[in-house]
């Protein structure tokens, strides 16, 4: 069975945030109906800004170490099982999450789904949130409540929805009428915070 690759996840990672922040998407659809102005597509730059990463596997690890040592960003992250390697790739990691959700800029989601991430994003987690902050979820469908997101929808602007057709739900949400539900509530991959 073949393997994924860290390394390809952590670029697409990275490659999604410059798609939100530098608005590519939007400028590639105006440049393909012949508007080539500027209006709206100012970005911002990610040097020093706070990145928060959920999970510091391989993917997360190497997320962080493209944004800190790669773009200038305060990574910071939150793990139960922290590894030493995290602070070679100029990576700090946060006592609690709620600190993470405080601080960041910018929200990266790395961890497996399980009985303790099961909607890691949830109501009382959006509420911690900064004002613009950027969630992005390369990771598992589940750890989003797509409700609390939907009940957010007021300062979040979907920007790209996407959902992992291999997410294995808990408690029989694994089945294929809620897979769908998800796509079309839109299980997200890049929110912004307004």
């Amino acid at each position: 069975m073949p393997s994924y690759s860290p390394e390809a996840v952590a670029e697409f990672t990275v490659g999604m945030m410059l798609t939100v922040i530098r608005k590519y998407h939007k400028a590639y659809n105006r440049v393909r109906e012949g508007n080539f102005l500027l209006d709206g597509l100012m970005g911002f730059n990610l040097a020093g800004k706070t990145v928060g990463i959920i999970g510091t596997g391989q993917i997360g690890l190497l997320t962080g170490k493209i944004l800190s040592k790669g773009f200038g960003c305060t990574v910071i992250a939150y793990d139960p099982y922290p590894t030493d390697a995290a602070e070679k790739h100029g990576i700090i990691y946060v006592d609690a999450l709620g600190e993470l959700f405080a601080r960041s800029d910018i929200i990266s989601l790395h961890c497996p789904l399980n009985k303790d991430t099961d909607y890691i994003i949830n109501d009382n987690t959006l509420s911690q949130t900064k004002k613009g902050v950027i969630l992005i979820n390369t990771s598992r469908g589940g750890l989003i409540d797509t409700y609390a997101l939907i009940r957010c929808v007021g300062p979040f602007q979907l920007i790209y929805p996407v959902s992992d057709p291999n997410t294995k739900c808990l408690e029989n949400r694994s089945c294929l009428r809620c897979r769908s539900r998800r796509l079309r509530t839109g299980v997200q991959l890049l929110f912004r915070r307004f």
